[in-house]
Parts: C-alpha cells; structure tokens; sequence
C-alpha cells in the first residue's frame, strides 16, 4: 500500500499541553486497540515533531466524560489503518479519570502522528500533553 506523503487533515501542533476537543471531529481513523468496539468515537489528530532523540511520553485526560479514552500515535496521518503506521496505542476505561498513556523512542527531527478518540461519537473536551522522559 503506498505510503501518504501529506496529511489529509488539519492537524494542530502538539508542543507541550494542548487543550481541546474532539467533539466534531472526524470519525475515519481506527487504532488497533479500539478494533473490538468498532469505529465509534470523533477523534483529533496532532503533529508532534521531536525536538531531540529520546523517550517521550503522551497523556490523554478527559476534561468533561467521553473525551479522550484512546490514544493512538502513527507514523503516517492517514485516515484508515495502514499496517505498521501505528506505533502505540493506548485505551482506556469509561471513566472521567482515565489516563491513556504512551511512551516511544523518538529520533530528533522524527514526525508523529498524536490521536486523541472519544470513546462516543459526540466527543468532548480534552488535554494531550507531550514531555521528554
């Protein structure tokens, strides 16, 4: 399958904390640990571009219910799954304090691919925070 040398989406910048919401959002991406549940929730992709080589580590938290419940970061930004795109991901439970959380080997200069999904269609507030371990 070849590879999307640009990204189909407005994407925001992830540069330490970013605060937002993925109500409305688009629902075309899939991870592979939400698969069981289908397609479900709204999701907001993110641009991250790591300022050195190292670990890093993201964490989604849900400012209001159903906002950030998975989190998933690719190598690509496509809209379907494309095999080895996904680095990580991570799911979490229903709950208004659930904490996915990622951590990846990152080369300086590398780009990746941060999605936050909501766990229901309709989306909600979140904040996605990027640190050098």
């Amino acid at each position: 399958q070849e590879r999307p040398t640009t990204c189909p989406l407005e994407l925001p910048t992830l540069d330490g904390v970013y605060e937002g919401s993925n109500a409305g959002s688009s629902d075309n991406t899939q991870a592979s640990c939400t698969l069981s549940r289908g397609n479900v929730g709204s999701e907001q992709g993110h641009v991250f571009v790591a300022p050195a080589s190292g670990p890093y580590r993201f964490v989604a938290e849900s400012v209001d219910s159903n906002a950030a419940l998975t989190l998933f970061v690719r190598r690509y930004c496509e809209y379907a799954r494309l095999g080895d795109s996904e680095l990580a991901c991570s799911h979490a439970t229903e709950t208004e304090d659930a904490r996915p959380t990622v951590e990846l080997e990152l080369t300086e200069g590398q780009t990746v691919y941060v999605f936050v999904e909501a766990w229901w269609a309709n989306g909600g507030n979140y904040r996605l925070s990027v640190e050098a371990r």
